[in-house]
């Protein structure tokens, strides 16, 4: 009867990391480990982006109705305006998942629905310009008064 060889913790421990010595099989492990991670807020950022997506667009489209100018640097103010929320929403989802480790704080949530509810107010105002449409700029007075100070 053949004996069969031993397993040591060595052995073990070899096997177990034996991918990560190859530059495949690092870089396997880092994007299993970078989407698993980040997995949570990925339908968060697309839903922001759609958001500053059609703010953009209702924006570029109000602005042709208005016979507005757009200059690129409009238009850049975009891409910052999108950068700035993605790391809001990162920082807000480190917050969450890592200091603040309460099931009832939804720091990624609460920043999401501010960033969602001023591009919805920006687009509302849009849409007014656009279609001329009273319709448009009531709920946009409605909305806005959700931003005003109360005295």
């Amino acid at each position: 009867m053949e004996k069969k060889p031993r397993t040591t913790i060595k052995t073990y421990m070899t096997g177990l990391f034996m991918p990560l010595t190859t530059p495949k099989g690092l870089l396997a492990a880092l994007v299993t480990w970078f989407t698993t991670y980040w997995a949570p807020i990925g339908a968060i950022i697309v839903v922001v982006f759609i958001f500053v997506f059609a703010d953009f667009v209702t924006g570029i489209w109000s602005a042709k109705k208005q016979k507005i100018k757009i200059v690129s640097h409009t238009m850049r103010n975009s891409v910052t305006k999108l950068s700035c929320y993605m790391l809001t929403i990162i920082l807000a989802f480190f917050l969450q998942k890592e200091i603040i480790k309460f099931s009832w704080f939804e720091a990624v949530n609460f920043a999401s629905a501010l960033i969602c509810l001023a591009e919805f107010k920006s687009i509302l105002e849009n849409m007014g310009y656009i279609t001329n449409s009273t319709i448009f700029k009531t709920v946009y007075e409605k909305v806005s008064g959700l931003f005003e100070k109360k005295q």
